[in-house]
């Protein structure tokens, strides 16, 4: 039998010597000649209309080069694309905002601190409209519309079945019942979003660079939404300082740089403070609603499962994987033959969400395991004697 020269074995690290060293090649690194700096006007509403916004002040600022909003953006870029049916995903707002934190204009200015002063220039008139936080108030009848033209809040649905539930369940002493909610969260790495482009007039070519996770997906998205071929669209991830799948997303933010650099013919960077980034990679919070059939022995016989997911304002890519990556770990290491899974991802004026660390698994797992503690308080069992004896066995294993 011939043994792995890799398969338990450590390996030598050999990336460290350059970032221990300071020599990590970071998007706060990459500096052009001319490049200039852009900073976001943000929405302070979760819902509002948007009346009017007037850039003059903000234009006659010295050192500003463009103010670009929402509006002359949509002439450039298509909305990202998805492959589920959802409203137009546009990077700024146009005539809307839904949520707080959602960008209204860009200023592009020959430094970042002229570029932040000028957005403090720009004058909004809204009218605020009635918001929506709470996903299950969201799914009822009546309730404020996230999107016009859509006949409710529920940006998906999917059921998933494996086993006979029904028969599970006829056969059980007893059902166990719990409500549960899971928390929104983000892993806040230790570099924050940022992203810079440069186009060629030659050429027609834009070079994009940024920390995507997920770099040929990204590139092709990113070059339909900029209305080019995919080819004539570089991109390049730099040394990424952390990520736990927040930069795995579609942001908005390499489009409204790309606009940008084609507008005024100059490489265009933007990297988002703190505040700005935990706006922008925010987990889903869930709700959850767990039914188990168990016998007096401790035995789970099947579960039943009702998932509430709070994906904010728009589906984005690659949404709604934090609910399917759960329907197959749903079960952990329990030998439970019979499931079914209910979920709804809903609207709401909260912001997107994005993945992040455990990407969907730990919200499932936090339900099972909670589930697992509450069937032992009912039949009298030690939390652990109940795992043990629904614990998948080794000779069940391939």
């Amino acid at each position: 039998m011939q043994t792995s020269r890799w398969l338990g074995k450590p390996l030598k690290r050999k990336e460290d010597l350059r970032f221990l060293t300071g020599r990590g090649n970071f998007i706060t690194d990459l500096s052009l000649p001319d490049m200039l700096y852009v900073a976001l006007l943000r929405s302070p509403y979760p819902h509002a209309l948007i009346k009017s916004i007037d850039t003059k002040k903000a234009e006659r600022l010295e050192g500003v080069v463009k103010v670009l909003t929402g509006q002359e953006l949509k002439d450039y870029v298509k909305p990202f694309r998805h492959v589920i049916r959802v409203p137009d995903y546009y990077p700024m707002a146009l005539d809307k905002v839904r949520y707080v934190g959602e960008p209204i204009a860009a200023v592009a200015a020959v430094n970042p601190y002229t570029a932040r002063d000028a957005v403090d220039l720009i004058e909004v008139e809204y009218e605020p409209l009635e918001p929506v936080v709470d996903s299950e108030k969201a799914m009822q009848q009546g309730a404020p519309l996230i999107h016009e033209g859509f006949e409710n809040n529920v940006a998906w649905h999917r059921q998933f079945h494996y086993g006979d539930v029904e028969e599970a369940f006829g056969k059980a002493d007893e059902i166990v019942n719990e409500r549960f909610s899971f928390h929104r969260y983000s892993s806040t790495p230790i570099e924050p979003y940022g992203c810079a482009a440069i186009y060629d007039p030659a050429s027609g070519n834009i070079t994009l660079w940024d920390q995507n996770q997920q770099v040929g997906l990204y590139r092709a998205r990113m070059a339909e939404a900029l209305k080019m071929p995919e080819h004539k669209l570089r991109h390049i991830t730099l040394d990424i300082g952390g990520g736990f799948g927040n930069k795995i997303g579609i942001y908005p933010y390499s489009a409204i740089v790309s606009v940008l650099s084609i507008l005024t013919g100059r490489p265009v960077k933007w990297i988002a403070d703190r505040r700005e980034d935990l706006m922008s990679v925010q987990a889903a919070d869930r709700k959850a609603i767990v039914e188990a059939a168990v016998r007096r022995d401790g035995r789970i016989l099947g579960i039943r499962v009702k998932i509430i997911e709070n994906i904010g304002a728009y589906l984005r890519h690659p949404e709604p994987q934090t609910v399917t990556r759960g329907f197959f770990t749903f079960l952990g290491c329990y030998d439970i033959q019979d499931v079914f899974i209910d979920a709804y991802c809903i609207f709401t004026n909260k912001a997107p969400t994005v993945p992040n660390r455990g990407y969907g698994c730990h919200p499932a797992y936090f339900h099972l395991e909670r589930m697992m503690d509450i069937v032992a308080g009912r039949l009298g069992l030690d939390k652990a004697e109940i795992r043990f004896r629904n614990f998948i066995k080794p000779e069940q294993m391939p």
